[in-house]
């Protein structure tokens, strides 16, 4: 066969019909429908949202800080309530960690404060 710059011969595996469009590389899979610009900024946002989650919460539970931990749990159940989030998992970690951390935290505090006016 000879090489036609005007008529490509496909290269092995490949049907010439089926050539990767670089508009078309990012499809969904078959039976999921494509998220839209917005639900793509939301996707991000709750994803960003719950790692600040982890963050916050992780360094209320380091330091036992109220306000740390406070923050950790609000960010995880921000972002628990995006509808467009698909992986619950870290918004739940964030949620659960934060929420530890608060509930330690205020129980140092008030056993502190009670060693201090005992």
């Amino acid at each position: 066969m000879s090489e036609n710059p005007n008529n490509p011969q496909p290269q092995f595996n490949q049907d010439p019909q089926f050539s990767q469009d670089p508009q078309f590389s990012q499809q969904a899979p078959y039976g999921q429908p494509v998220p839209t610009p917005e639900q793509q900024a939301q996707m991000k946002r709750a994803k960003i949202l719950s790692i600040l989650a982890i963050v916050f919460g992780a360094v209320g539970l380091v330091l036992l800080s109220p306000l740390f931990s406070a923050l950790g749990l609000a960010f995880g159940l921000a972002a628990l309530r995006v509808p467009e989030l698909q992986t619950r998992g870290l918004a739940l970690t964030g949620s659960i960690i934060g929420g530890a951390a608060l509930v330690l935290s205020i129980i140092v505090v008030g056993l502190g404060a009670i060693r201090n006016l005992g």
